[in-house]
């Protein structure tokens, strides 16, 4: 899709999300998994962590970009990213 940022990804072959990776601005994701505290389990209706942070690295030079998109995007579940 032309206007998106090319990135590289480390994760498992077939996986259309992104656990890992650096796009061409140099803005770099890594997440690790965290269980959910009590009450905030599963969450239907928001997006699989692994699709938030591919369309981070497709569209955010920034980490403030990045950080926009994460707290506008609710997950199913938590994650921590670095």
């Amino acid at each position: 899709v032309y206007g998106l940022r090319p990135f590289l990804a480390v994760g498992f072959p077939g996986t259309v999300g992104v656990f890992s990776g650096m796009n061409d601005a140099g803005l770099t994701a890594v997440t690790h998994e965290v269980f959910s505290p009590p009450g905030r389990g599963f969450n239907p209706k928001g997006e699989p962590f692994a699709v938030t942070v591919r369309r981070v690295l497709e569209t955010c030079a920034t980490v403030g970009e990045a950080e926009a998109v994460f707290r506008a995007t609710p997950r199913t579940t938590s994650v921590s990213v670095t």
